[in-house]
C-alpha cells in the first residue's frame, strides 16, 4: 500500500492502535474503488487515502462480506490495514465508536477556548434581488435597528472568546445594510475588540466606496457572491427590479473586491435548466479573473434540487463539469472543492452551538439560516430564553440506524439527515459521487509509504 493522503495527525491519535485478536472484517468507516487501473481506499475518520495493491484489495473487498482471522491476515503481511484500523475484530461496533471519538474530539477543542469564536449576524433579510429560488421566499424583510445593534456588541464582547474573532454577515442582502455593519464594527474596534469579518452577498452594490469601508472598517478578508451562470441565466434568475443591477455590474464588483486583496468564492448555482450554460460561463470568468490568486469558484445545486430524485444525475452533471476543466488553465480558478477528508466535529452552525451562533434582525438566535421563524431559543438582550430547546440542541441529535451503518457519517454527521433543511434522500449516493471523484483526481503533493514518518500539522476538519 501507498499513502496518497495522511490522515488528519489529531485523528490518528484518538484511534488506538491496539492488538487485534480472532476474526475480522472491513471497517464500516473504509470506501473502496477500483477504476479499472488504480485501487483505492479511504478511511472517513482519519481521511486517509491509500493506493492499493491487487492481493489488498482483494482482501479488504473479501472482508466486506466474510470474516478472516486477524493472525492470517497479519500472516499475509497486512497487519498494517489492522493496525489502521481498515480492518477491525467481527464485534467492532461502529456507531459507538462514531460517538466516542466525536466526544472526545468535541472536549479537546472546547478545552482549548471558551466562548465564541464566530459570530454570523444578519442585519437584514431585505434584499434587492428577486430570486425566483430563495429559501427566504415569503419572509417579512427585517432591518436590524442601532439599538438592537449595540446589544449585539454588548453580546460579542460578554460572550466571545479570548483572541481574534470572526464576524460573517449574511442575509437577506448584507449590504443593503452596510450602515449596520459599518456600526457594529466600528463600535466593536473602540471596545478593542479584534476580529476579521467574511460577507454572503450578491455582489451587486459593491461599489468603490464600500470596498475601501469594507476592508478599513470592517476588517473584511472573505466575499461569497452568488452567481447563477452565464449572462443570460443569472439576469433572468436575480431578476433586479432596478434594471441597473447588470451581470456586468457584478462580475466588475468581484474585481473590486478582489484588486483590495478580499478572497473571493463565486458560488455557482446550477439547476437542469441552467446547467447547460455552465461552459460558456466558466470561460467569461476565466477570461475576466483568470490572473487573479484570490478568486475562486466552486457549483453547487440549488436547494430545491435536492429534493428531488434527479439530483444524483445533476451531482453527477456537475462533477463532469469539474471534470471538463480538469488539467486546463481553468482548473485554477473553478475549485472543484475536493475536502481534506476525515471526521468532522459537526456539520454547521446547527451543532456548533459551543463555538458559534447565529443573530437575527431582531437579535434573537437561530441555529441556522435557513430554517423558518420559530426555531430561535434565545437573544442578545435575555440569552437563554427557552431552556428545554438549547439543551435539546446542546445534545446534538439522534443518530439513527441508517447514518450508523453508513461509511461517510464520519465526514457527514448524524445532523444533516435528522435536521438539515436541505438535505435528500440520496445523499449516499451523492457523497458516492463526491468521493469517486476525489479519488480519481487527488493531487498527489506529498506520497509516502505506509512506513515513513508522517509528520503533518493538526489540522481542524470542520
Amino acid at each position: 500500500m501507498m499513502i496518497l493522503r495522511p490522515g488528519m495527525a489529531n485523528l490518528e491519535k484518538v484511534i488506538s492502535k491496539k492488538h487485534v485478536e480472532g476474526m475480522c472484517r472491513l471497517s464500516g468507516f473504509v470506501f473502496l474503488h477500483d477504476n479499472g487501473k488504480k485501487r483505492f481506499a479511504k478511511h472517513t475518520i482519519t481521511g486517509e487515502v491509500i493506493e492499493l495493491t491487487q492481493k489488498e484489495y482483494d482482501l479488504l473487498l473479501s472482508l466486506k462480506d466474510s470474516l478472516q482471522p486477524a493472525d492470517k491476515i497479519c500472516s499475509m503481511g497486512f497487519d498494517v490495514l489492522l493496525n489502521k484500523r481498515y480492518i477491525v475484530s467481527e464485534n467492532y461496533v461502529e456507531k459507538d465508536h462514531y460517538n466516542d471519538i466525536l466526544a472526545i474530539l468535541r472536549i479537546m477543542r472546547t478545552g482549548k477556548n471558551r466562548g465564541f469564536s464566530k459570530y454570523t449576524i444578519l442585519p437584514t433579510t431585505a434584499c434587492n434581488a428577486r430570486c425566483a429560488y430563495c429559501f427566504e421566499y415569503g419572509f417579512v424583510p427585517e432591518t436590524m435597528t442601532y439599538e438592537t445593534a449595540d446589544r449585539v456588541v454588548d453580546y460579542i464582547i460578554k460572550t466571545k472568546t479570548d483572541g481574534k474573532i470572526r464576524l460573517e454577515w449574511f442575509g437577506g442582502e448584507p449590504t443593503v445594510a452596510s450602515d449596520i455593519i459599518s456600526y457594529i464594527c466600528n463600535r466593536l474596534t473602540s471596545k478593542g475588540v479584534e476580529f476579521a469579518s467574511a460577507i454572503v452577498t450578491n455582489g451587486s452594490l459593491i461599489s468603490a466606496e464600500m470596498v475601501e469601508e469594507a476592508v478599513n472598517v470592517w476588517h473584511l478578508n472573505k466575499a461569497q457572491v452568488s452567481v447563477d451562470g452565464k449572462r443570460a441565466d443569472y439576469e433572468l434568475r436575480k431578476a433586479y427590479p432596478d434594471k441597473r443591477f447588470t451581470y456586468d455590474v457584478v462580475m466588475d464588483n468581484i474585481a473590486r473586491l478582489a484588486d483590495s486583496g478580499v478572497r473571493v468564492v463565486m458560488r455557482c448555482n446550477l439547476d437542469r435548466s441552467n446547467i447547460s450554460g455552465a461552459e460558456e460561463f466558466f470561460d467569461d470568468a476565466y477570461e475576466r479573473f483568470g490572473k487573479y490568486e484570490n478568486v475562486r469558484m466552486y457549483l453547487a445545486p440549488l436547494h430545491q434540487e435536492m429534493k428531488l430524485d434527479s439530483i444524483t444525475t445533476l451531482h453527477q452533471s456537475i462533477m463532469d463539469l469539474y471534470d471538463l476543466v480538469a488539467g486546463t488553465p481553468k482548473d485554477k480558478l473553478i475549485d472543484a472543492r475536493i475536502p481534506r477528508g476525515g471526521m468532522r466535529y459537526n456539520y454547521c452552525f446547527y451543532d456548533a452551538m459551543d463555538s458559534a451562533v447565529i443573530i437575527m434582525p431582531d437579535g434573537s438566535f437561530t441555529n441556522c439560516e435557513n430554517l423558518p421563524a420559530g426555531h430561535n431559543w434565545g437573544n442578545v438582550v435575555d440569552g437563554v430564553t427557552d431552556k428545554e430547546l438549547y439543551e435539546k440542541l446542546r445534545k446534538g441529535v439522534y443518530l439513527d440506524d441508517k447514518c450508523s451503518k453508513c461509511c461517510f457519517l464520519p465526514e457527514c454527521t448524524a445532523t444533516r439527515k435528522s435536521v438539515c433543511p436541505v438535505t435528500n434522500d440520496w445523499c449516499y449516493e451523492c457523497k458516492v459521487i463526491d468521493t469517486v471523484y476525489e479519488l480519481e483526481h487527488l493531487k498527489i503533493s506529498d506520497v509516502k509509504t505506509d512506513d515513513e514518518d508522517d509528520g503533518q500539522n493538526e489540522d481542524d476538519p470542520c
